[in-house]
């Protein structure tokens, strides 16, 4: 029913509408009327037919036409223009945006990332090829690593085999002889004091000065009572002789006989007078038999010396009576042998050589 068909079915209630006329109308909004108008003249011309009286439209919008239309729209189709549907909005809402011709599509070892499903990677596609899902317990050491920890020493066993000679290593067995030790020596019975020299001398006996024997290697026991650090070993050069060379040496004990060289010290030159003095850190073990070793060359000068009743006399020189205080060989200087064997025990003075503790 439109506009005109309402008023002509109204019932006339006092003097005819006058186009002059304005009729209000007030409508609530918002807690307050707000009132709108119409003149009688709008009311007087929709009532007569003169308004809107067709209206056309334009795909996707439809209408029946006429004074009266009906407007409408369609669903949208494959071919047809119109409206969507929640389902088809949700459905339009969730696609992805079209792609570019020409775009550049980047791939994972060759697989697009277009399409549905899973990209499953293995170590080999992203170029860890020698990875796996080994447990750090389980990993194996790299060769070099290997190589290396075969190199180590095992786990040692200590044995004290002997009371005395050096300590060896076999294998895993490290051996240390039960040295006698705290005391039990013959020299240096009371503590060594930093700076003050000590020497194998046993009594108040003279020293004298004496040519030392040409090309030998002269050893004398030197036992100490108490355990020291040396800061070096020293002799005295009483006349000098130009060209004249000696080394001063200590060697280890293996069952009463000088053994292995532990010490041995350059040249000092006795082409003067005086101490000659060879530093180096040495520590003696209370208790452990040493042997102190003075050796020169073939150019013989006088150098201090103990006499043989300032010494400790050990054994008896073959089958006389004469005591022995000292094992003697000979040897080039300079060629020291590393350990000694068949040493001839030696019965006379010998070069007085002392030590330094540190």
């Amino acid at each position: 029913m439109n506009l005109t068909q309402k008023i002509s079915q109204m019932t006339p209630k006092g003097s005819d509408l006058q186009a002059t006329d304005l009729v209000e109308v007030s409508t609530l909004v918002g807690g307050s009327y707000v009132t709108k108008s119409i003149t009688g003249q709008d009311i007087i011309d929709a009532a007569a037919g003169t308004g809107i009286t067709n209206i056309t439209t334009n795909a996707p919008l439809a209408t029946t036409g006429g004074t009266t239309p009906d407007l409408s729209i369609s669903e949208a189709d494959g071919t047809t223009d119109g409206y969507l549907t929640a389902v088809d909005w949700s459905t339009f809402n969730s696609k992805q945006a079209a792609l570019v011709s020409g775009t550049n599509i980047k791939t994972i070892e060759g697989q697009s990332l277009l399409g549905a499903g899973n990209i499953n990677l293995t170590a080999t596609d992203v170029g860890l090829g020698n990875v796996d899902n080994t447990s750090d317990l389980n990993k194996p050491v790299s060769t070099a690593t290997q190589t290396a920890l075969n190199a180590k020493q095992d786990t040692l066993t200590l044995t004290t085999t002997g009371t005395s000679g050096p300590a060896t290593l076999v294998g895993a067995t490290l051996n240390i002889p039960q040295y006698t030790g705290g005391g039990g020596g013959i020299h240096a019975l009371t503590k060594p004091v930093s700076g003050r020299r000590i020497s194998y001398g046993l009594t108040t006996a003279s020293t004298t000065g004496s040519n030392f024997t040409a090309s030998r290697l002269q050893l004398v026991p030197f036992v100490p009572a108490n355990t020291f650090t040396i800061s070096d070993i020293l002799m005295f050069c009483n006349i000098a002789v130009a060209g004249s060379l000696c080394r001063l040496l200590i060697y280890s004990d293996n069952n009463g006989l000088p053994d292995s060289k532990l010490y041995e010290s350059s040249n000092l030159d006795l082409s003067t007078t005086g101490f000659k003095i060879a530093t180096t850190t040495f520590t003696f073990n209370a208790g452990t038999t040493y042997w102190l070793a003075f050796h020169g060359n073939a150019t013989t000068s006088n150098v201090i010396h103990y006499q043989v009743g300032s010494l400790y006399q050990f054994a008896q020189s073959g089958s006389s009576v004469q005591p022995a205080n000292s094992y003697f060989i000979s040897a080039t200087l300079g060629s020291a042998p590393a350990n000694i064997t068949s040493p001839t025990l030696g019965t006379g003075s010998v070069p007085w050589i002392a030590v330094t503790p540190a």
